[in-house]
């Protein structure tokens, strides 16, 4: 079998099987709350590492299928859209949740977020020149392993902790969420400046110069 299509079999093997592990999880447990469900399965890594692997058949689409890929990529971030939004409409307006809609959140929310955010990616791959939303989404990508460290271990639990939303308005809901990422963002960006980029520059000099002094032996 060619490298490109085991690579492909891999792939698609590994998501299906991730999705019958989920519906075997929901045939074998009830879920009481929001917080239960993402204890118990979003943030268990044997029900979420398809994830990582809609991203590698997002590479082999883009791959051997480079020409329809660039050439759909309006389409594709317009169903991706109307797939991520619509999805969460629907899941406010009609007040699901893991209690109520069990089925769908154990079995098909998850996987429906990550392939609706991989039709994003032939649109944004594609975003050319200098302008203000190719440097806020590169600022962003430069900053997203900072962000994923602090956004919830730090400044949302701190929030939880000072600030009681149950009986807030809207508003007030709205000013509590615009605080979040600000943040996330500000402490992200300390975060990578002082200490992600520094020990990162460090390892680049440390690796070049073993890379250099191999020839130069």
């Amino acid at each position: 079998m060619p490298k490109h299509l085991l690579f492909l079999f891999i792939t698609v093997f590994v998501i299906l099987g991730v999705g019958i592990c989920r519906y075997y999880f929901h045939h074998n447990n009830v879920v009481s709350s929001d917080k239960e469900w993402s204890r118990v399965l979003r943030k268990v890594v044997v029900y979420r590492i398809d994830a990582i692997y809609y991203g590698f058949l997002a590479i082999y689409i883009a791959s051997y299928f480079k020409r329809k890929w660039q050439e759909f990529r309006i389409y594709s971030l317009g169903f991706g859209m109307l797939l991520f939004f619509g999805m969460h409409i629907i899941i406010f307006y009609k007040m699901l949740s893991p209690e109520n809609t069990p089925f769908f959140f154990n079995v098909f929310y998850l996987p429906l977020v990550s392939i609706s955010l991989l039709l994003f990616f032939p649109f944004m791959l594609e975003i050319k020149g200098k302008g203000y939303l190719k440097k806020m989404i590169t600022n962003l990508s430069v900053l997203s392993y900072s962000i994923y460290l602090m956004n919830y271990s730090i400044v949302m639990l701190t929030i939880q902790r000072f600030i009681d939303l149950r009986n807030s308005s809207g508003l007030q809901k709205m000013e509590v969420l615009f605080l979040y990422w600000f943040l996330s963002i500000y402490l992200s960006y300390l975060l990578y400046k002082f200490f992600e980029k520094p020990f990162m520059d460090l390892r680049d000099k440390i690796y070049f110069k073993k890379f250099f002094n191999q020839f130069s032996n």
